[in-house]
């Protein structure tokens, strides 16, 4: 018998108090867990096999194309994010849109760069391409998080669906997959 285990056996559980190792077993906590464990497993699993379909229709179809479709599907997930409801399962539907838009603009995100620019600017390419991923992460991350916290979820998620969409336009617009030599 372990000391916390002679501790428990010996003071009485406050009222109402559940111990800690439990507190998952408590109906709506438990969901919760599940949920968020099975909306990350799902957002991966997502990603992992549309990193792999989105290399393949980039191969036959367009990067560029791919790229900007990812980026649509990230807009739907974000709008189903930012739409005002508590149910569990349609924010864990919401994940796996957002993993296909991941895997979709992951996997082609380099190739489109490496389209874009002549051979003498890749390297400096992908460099940029780095820090502009980092900066905006950061950026976007306290951001949607100032706005989370200080107004709403639906405020937060509207507001990264506004930019992803700018991203669509953006790309849409950048002109063709054509190599630059």
């Amino acid at each position: 018998m372990t000391d916390r285990d002679a501790r428990r056996r010996t003071m009485p559980e406050e009222p109402g108090v559940q111990p800690a190792d439990t507190r998952w077993l408590t109906p709506g906590v438990g969901s919760v867990g599940a949920a968020s464990f099975f909306s990350d497993a799902g957002h991966t699993a997502a990603a992992t096999v549309a990193s792999l379909g989105g290399g393949h229709l980039a191969d036959r179809l367009s990067p560029r194309l791919v790229f900007t479709g990812g980026a649509a599907v990230y807009v739907a997930s974000y709008l189903l994010f930012a739409w005002n409801q508590h149910s569990w399962p349609i924010l864990l539907v919401g994940f796996l849109p957002a993993g296909i838009g991941s895997g979709f603009a992951e996997s082609t995100e380099s190739t489109v760069v490496a389209l874009t620019l002549p051979d003498r600017l890749r390297g400096n390419g992908y460099g940029v391409l780095g820090l502009v991923q980092s900066l905006g992460d950061l950026a976007a991350t306290l951001a949607v998080g100032v706005l989370w916290a200080a107004i709403s979820p639906t405020v937060a998620f509207a507001y990264a669906a506004i930019w992803t969409a700018a991203s669509v336009v953006a790309s849409t617009a950048a002109g063709s997959d054509e190599p630059q030599v």
